[in-house]
């Protein structure tokens, strides 16, 4: 998803870039979320003539205030940063206050910057929780954003409801809201967002983040990090623009495990690397706000921690040209020297961001090392090293633990009709994984600098018959890591023994490796399975200021690939999976457990005539995705939007759970001397479980048991349909009434039965080019192939 050398030639041929350095080819920039390949056959629209920007100033505010009754945020304008790039523009729409505004309760102050008031309650959920709002994505969006052609599209992300503020907090005290940014990305390439943060003005226990995007056009998703100085904090993507009106998307995260960082002044850096050109002309106008309240929920997860270590490369402490700290591998020396650990640390856990990008978007459909080149006289070379990818984290050069990339699809990916307007899992909120690194206290703890580094590791095999692991990957993995520490009184020093490691080799196995010919000798199928098992551990005896106990780490993991190429290395089915269980440990009770299972299940096929100049491509694609979190958990367990209501059950776990299937086709046509047209159609169901468990259930870590699983009780439940662009079914089922908000003695969820069709499907979404309604950006393949892989039998309802 990096930026292409055509996106980037194209950039050199606008007069108002000329100024600007460009990224050049294997210079991929941290932010950069483009195509993987580009099909030969499907060339770039003819630039038609030179694209201008009206430049403005950038504009950075933030300022802290009371929430109004009606808790909508406004925001003060008094504070104006440098502008750090001249080819972005800082406009909120006034529509958004418009129609965010229930009528009536405007702020006093907020007359003269309506465009820059953003609603902090869905009233949907506002109005099931009075005094706890639940931010749910893909609540009806912006109303009245229409033009006579289509409305704007609203696009989301499944996901369950988040804890927010009310008119008034459990303390007594009023929430209050800062503007973190509000900014065009445009030409950002190495351009990155840059404001200061205040700690607000209020008594606060807990942030929610607000991410507001719209944009039109046609463009590329990308990929987007966010800072607070050198920690990486949020990892996102974009949806895939429309032609004008265009989309709008929102989503709400949960950002209290960064406390101690939100109660210091902090600098903000949101990087967002676009291009925009006379073919791909849409920009993101984004609005990031953060509220901050008082809240004495209680879930079993952990406090928020005390101090918080970046793992980064420290390119904006270091002053080093770039604020951007993320480590892009292979290339870079992913390690991080920490000089003085905490000596009075009684706990700690290692989070890890990590997701491939260009030539590592799609690792997971991969050829095995020695197959790369099978189908190179009929269909080009292939991306190698196996589908197997692992992130090793190592303190002082012994492992630690790891990190099982899940597969995220981005909205470009495959086919883009498969994302609209529900996006896949994980796109607009990439999850970290918790490394708990307590073992290694006695040794972070002896007042010695002490290494922390990743790497990124495939598989090279031996002609199809056995494998080992190698990190010689191909480009790109973006890397950040964050030391979450828990601390003693100052003064005391945490000691112990020597850590414990074992089950350093992982089981490989590489089976039913064959390749077929046709009768002149073609390379023509290749089937290829591999199947990967760890079972890690490391333990230390540690002694604290209060306490002296066995601290244990254990991973258990299990992955398992299927691939079968045909049609010349056109046609690709992959069946994916993985399966895993993290455990720590104090004195043998667990003290946290993370359980989770994502399978992945892709088919592709791809047509060619050459007589009509048509390309096909059809798809199918099945996705699931189950987290059991137990314990102490750095992050959110997802339980807080509940805590207290009448479905609180004091849970031992959280489970999420969920899935969803769809077809899509993309279709163009190229006649010389015409315009090209393309065309896309595509359906989807998701369905979508949330809720709380009495135990831990070791059966999840079972592929029979994990996608599907129900919680003991459930608490949120969505299940929709979606066809060429529209929601055409939507249930919803919320749970989660305070006991003094029920109105009459019925304990039953509210359920919301939602049957959205405004106006019946068409058959195809059909885009003209010449009339600039070709919305699609060139489509990403999974493959080896030079237009894509195919698509096979369609795959089961459950996996095996």
């Amino acid at each position: 998803m990096e930026a292409t050398k055509e996106d980037l030639e194209q950039q050199r041929l606008l007069p108002d870039c000329e100024d600007q350095k460009a990224p050049i080819e294997n210079e991929a920039t941290p932010s950069s979320s483009s195509r993987r390949r580009r099909p030969p056959l499907v060339p770039l629209l003819l630039v038609i003539g030179i694209f201008s920007l009206l430049l403005l100033p950038t504009r950075t505010t933030v300022g802290c205030h009371k929430l109004p009754a009606a808790a909508v945020s406004t925001y003060n304008s008094t504070a104006s940063p440098p502008d750090h790039s001249q080819s972005s523009v800082s406009l909120v729409p006034d529509i958004w206050a418009q129609n965010t505004v229930p009528k009536g309760k405007e702020s006093p102050s907020s007359s003269s910057h309506m465009g820059r008031v953003i609603s902090a309650i869905r009233n949907a959920a506002s109005n099931a929780l009075h005094k706890r709002q639940l931010g749910i994505p893909g609540l009806p969006g912006i109303p009245g954003l229409t033009t006579p052609r289509r409305p704007v599209l609203q696009c989301f992300e499944v996901s369950q409801p988040v804890l927010t503020p009310a008119n008034s907090t459990r303390a007594g005290g009023a929430p209050c809201s800062a503007l973190l940014m509000e900014h065009v990305f445009a030409f950002s390439y190495g351009k990155p967002f840059v404001g200061n943060y205040t700690p607000p003005n209020c008594d606060f226990n807990r942030v929610v983040m607000n991410f507001s995007v719209m944009s039109a056009g046609r463009q590329f998703d990308r990929l987007a990090l966010m800072y607070l100085g050198d920690t990486e904090v949020w990892r996102t993507s974009t949806a895939e623009p429309t032609a004008s009106p265009g989309i709008h998307w929102e989503y709400h995260r949960d950002m209290t495990q960064y406390l101690s960082l939100w109660k210091k002044p902090q600098t903000v850096i949101f990087d967002l690397g676009n291009l925009v050109n006379a073919n791909y002309t849409a920009s993101f106008n984004t609005t990031l706000t953060a509220t901050f309240f008082k809240d004495d929920v209680k879930t079993a997860t952990a406090p928020p921690a005390d101090v918080i270590i970046p793992i980064t490369a420290l390119n904006y402490s270091r002053n080093e040209g770039t604020p951007l700290s993320v480590f892009l591998l292979p290339g870079m020396n992913a390690s991080t020297t920490v000089k003085s650990f905490p000596r009075n640390a009684n706990r700690a856990v290692l989070a890890i961001q990590a997701n491939g990008q260009a030539a590592e978007e799609f690792w997971w459909s991969n050829l095995l090392q020695s197959d790369v080149a099978t189908f190179n006289a009929t269909n080009g070379m292939a991306p190698g090293m196996s589908p197997f990818r692992e992130v090793a984290a190592m303190i002082d050069g012994k492992l630690a633990g790891f990190q099982w990339p899940f597969p995220v699809i981005f909205t470009g990916g495959v086919v883009p009709t498969l994302h609209r307007p529900v996006v896949g899992l994980q796109a607009f909120n990439l999850r970290e994984h918790e490394i708990d690194i307590t073992p290694w206290l006695p040794l972070l703890c002896d007042g010695n600098p002490h290494t922390f580094s990743f790497d990124v590791r495939g598989l090279l095999d031996d002609n199809g018959k056995s494998g080992t692991l190698s990190n010689n990957i191909t480009s790109s993995w973006y890397i950040t890591g964050k030391v979450f520490v828990w601390l003693d009184d100052e003064g005391s020093i945490t000691t112990g023994s020597t850590p414990e490691i074992q089950g350093v080799d992982p089981s490989i196995d590489i089976s039913q490796h064959a390749i077929t010919r046709d009768q002149r000798g073609r390379n023509q199928t290749l089937t290829y399975n591999v199947a990967v098992k760890r079972d890690f551990t490391v333990k230390a005896r540690v002694k604290t200021q209060k306490s002296s106990f066995e601290s244990a780490w254990r991973q258990r993991l299990s992955y398992d690939n299927k691939n079968n190429v045909t049609n010349y290395g056109q046609d690709q089915v992959t069946r994916f999976g993985v399966l895993g269980s993290d455990t720590a440990f104090s004195d043998q009770k667990t003290i946290y457990g993370q359980d989770y299972n994502y399978p992945l299940a892709v088919d592709m096929r791809i047509q060619n005539s050459p007589q009509t100049g048509t390309m096909t491509l059809s798809a199918g694609m099945n996705q699931g995705m189950t987290f059991q979190i137990a314990g102490r958990s750095v992050f959110p367990d997802g339980l807080e939007a509940f805590a207290g209501t009448r479905n609180d059950k004091n849970f031992t776990a959280s489970i999420l759970s969920t899935f969803r299937e769809g077809s899509a086709t993309f279709q163009q046509t190229i006649i010389p001397g015409r315009p090209s047209t393309s065309t896309g159609s595509g359906n989807i169901r998701q369905e979508f479980s949330f809720g709380g468990n009495f135990e831990r259930y070791p059966e999840i870590f079972n592929a029979t048991a994990g996608i599907g699983s129900q919680p003991d009780v459930m608490l949120y439940y969505r299940n929709l349909t979606v066809a060429n662009n529209a929601v055409t079914r939507d249930r919803e089922t919320i749970a989660g009434r305070r006991n003094n908000e029920v109105s009459s003695a019925t304990a039953t969820a509210p359920s919301v039965d939602r049957n959205v069709v405004s106006e019946p499907a068409p058959d195809q979404v059909y885009f003209d080019a010449a009339s600039s309604r070709d919305d699609f950006a060139a489509p990403r393949f999974p493959t080896a192939a030079k237009f894509g892989v195919g698509y096979g039998p369609f795959m089961e309802r459950r996996w095996q």
